[in-house]
């Protein structure tokens, strides 16, 4: 019995010594230059599991994989087609086991970084310039991912994130900004165009705090209007809606949009200015032509209303006010529905509103004409 207990505990002391082992053969090799060895040593020891928890293990590994990236031998090369992006987790693992600010690993790795980086970086703008923007924005995210201060290689994996068109790229490389310091209202519009169709609580959530954030931002309140807009949130979109026309009077779509919010809400008056603005700059808009013509009928047919309701004695006054009124917009409206059929000669609802019209106003010569 005791000797077995013996043979195990120098089973266990061997099979340690043998990955201990490995760690320094991998660093001999790569001493001597013979990284394809070295790799394959240091290969072994990262996934056993007594050296697998090891810093210096993963330290070796990044040094490694460093070196094989950087060599200018093409066999070398070929040992590793992503040999950066192992160098940097092996260094960030390094340090994560380590976990001391000033632990040896710690501070090797970190030196190391700093040249992983500027290779990385170098290695990116070759591959740039020969037009391979997938292998340039690998190796920027590497040097990114090796000096997450530097806005320079952060920058340069946006550039080739817009170039490949990788929307999830170019958010996190906005987000990135933002979590150094700098914060991008492109983050959240790009969030909210990405998650617009795959999760609308994500998608609205990213569109409110960018228009808390970025008050001003013309594409930011563009897109919240049209959000709340197609929701039919009138009351929350018109005071953001009236001051963005206030501040772009000339925007037709905006004008238009902002009528028939004061016509959802009852504000009739100010969406009849709305209209009749968007009209100043497209005289033959159906849409506000028509919405005209029916404010206006409505006006009218209220006056009326309202001159039946009168007592006897506010006839003479208060009555004859409401019917010149009723006249006078029947009259207005009138013109805005004929202005419309001239673009719509066989709308046969606009025909048919026009009729009532006249025959209200005793215009049977008009009745007849449009007949």
């Amino acid at each position: 019995m005791k000797r077995s207990t013996v043979l195990f505990l120098t089973l266990i002391i061997s099979n340690a010594l043998s990955q201990n082992s490995a760690v320094t053969n991998a660093s001999l090799y790569r001493e001597e230059g013979n990284l394809a060895e070295a790799k394959k040593e240091i290969d072994k020891a990262v996934i056993h599991e007594k050296t697998s928890i090891e810093p210096k293990a993963w330290y070796h590994r990044g040094m490694v994989y460093s070196d094989i990236f950087a060599s200018k031998d093409p066999a070398v090369r070929m040992l590793s087609d992503s040999a950066n992006s192992v160098a940097l987790n092996a260094f960030r693992k390094a340090i994560s086991l380590e976990n001391k600010e000033k632990g040896t690993y710690t501070k090797m790795s970190k030196e190391a970084l700093e040249s992983l980086f500027a290779n990385s970086l170098n290695e990116g703008l070759i591959e740039y310039e020969k037009k391979n923007i997938v292998k340039a924005k690998k190796n920027f995210e590497v040097a990114s991912g090796a000096k997450p201060s530097d806005t320079t290689a952060a920058n340069n994996v946006l550039v080739t994130c817009q170039q490949l068109k990788d929307t999830l790229c170019i958010i996190n490389s906005y987000k990135k900004m933002i979590d150094n310091g700098k914060e991008k209202a492109e983050y959240y519009y790009w969030s909210y165009a990405y998650y617009q169709k795959r999760d609308t609580i994500i998608a609205n959530k990213m569109m409110e705090d960018g228009i808390v954030k970025f008050p001003n931002n013309k594409i930011f309140v563009q897109n919240y209007i049209e959000e709340l807009f197609a929701a039919r949130k009138y009351a929350k979109v018109k005071d953001r809606l009236a001051q963005f026309v206030k501040d772009d009077p000339s925007n037709k779509t905006a004008k238009l949009k902002l009528a028939v919010t004061y016509e959802a809400l009852g504000d009739l008056d100010n969406a009849e200015i709305q209209y009749k603005d968007v009209l100043a700059i497209e005289p033959t808009n159906k849409m506000a032509l028509f919405n005209v013509g029916v404010i206006l009928r409505n006006k009218a047919l209220a006056a009326a209303s309202k001159k039946d309701e009168l007592k006897p004695e506010e006839r003479a006054t208060k009555g004859k006010e409401l019917d010149d009124k009723y006249k006078k917009t029947l009259y207005e409206s009138a013109k805005y529905f004929e202005e419309y059929r001239k673009i719509r000669p066989n709308d046969d609802q606009v025909k048919t509103v026009l009729i009532d019209i006249y025959r209200r106003l005793k215009r049977d010569d008009m009745i007849e004409l449009i007949k």
